[in-house]
């Protein structure tokens, strides 16, 4: 079989391991540590917010969390939509809250019970005055050591077989920190192109 047919066999993969995942490989492979919230969302009236800029993972601490909440609902919000109908539930993830129009927010800490929700500004006076007790996580930050696992557990999902797999040292995660600073989104899209081009 030919190069063209199987792209990556030669790098003893399967596929780039830095493409698109779906939704229960993303939640497997993501690096965090939630269970601290697990716990706190068993109580009432909490909102838990993740905040930071775009790219930083928020919403991969919200989707792992919400693993753990499977039967709430779970809705990402995207600024051209309409404002989503909020089925009735005690808790509710909300990706990107931030693009809802206060009086909807409003409407939907009204309902709830408890709230996780990523946002790009904080949102702890809002959720306060609602009487909500605030968590807020900013999500920032960037280490070397981070980046290693991260890269090593996507490279090690894509194995094709036994034997060797390609590696990504530590000065090369270095320079692209240096470059690119916590911004992992763009980081893994200058790796996906990397293996692209092997």
């Amino acid at each position: 079989m030919s190069r063209l047919a199987r792209p990556f066999a030669h790098l003893n993969l399967r596929h780039n391991p830095f493409g698109e995942l779906d939704h229960q490989t993303f939640v497997d492979l993501a690096v965090v540590d939630i269970a601290e919230f697990a716990t706190l969302l068993q109580k009432p009236k909490q909102a838990l917010q993740f905040v930071g800029k775009h790219g930083r993972g928020k919403t991969t601490r919200l989707r792992v969390l919400h693993a753990q909440f499977a039967t709430a609902p779970y809705v990402q919000i995207y600024p051209e939509d309409r404002p989503p109908a909020f089925a009735p539930a005690s808790l509710h993830f909300v990706d990107s809250v931030d693009h809802l129009r206060p009086r909807v927010r409003r409407k939907l800490l009204t309902d709830a019970d408890s709230v996780a929700v990523t946002t790009h500004i904080d949102l702890s006076a809002e959720f306060a005055k609602a009487g909500f007790r605030v968590r807020t996580v900013v999500v920032a930050g960037l280490t070397t050591e981070l980046l290693s696992e991260i890269v090593h557990r996507r490279i090690e999902h894509a194995r094709r077989g036994a034997g060797e797999l390609p590696t990504v040292e530590a000065d090369e995660l270095e320079i692209l920190i240096a470059q690119f600073g916590d911004d992992l989104r763009t980081i893994e899209s200058v790796l996906y192109e990397r293996f692209q081009a092997k």
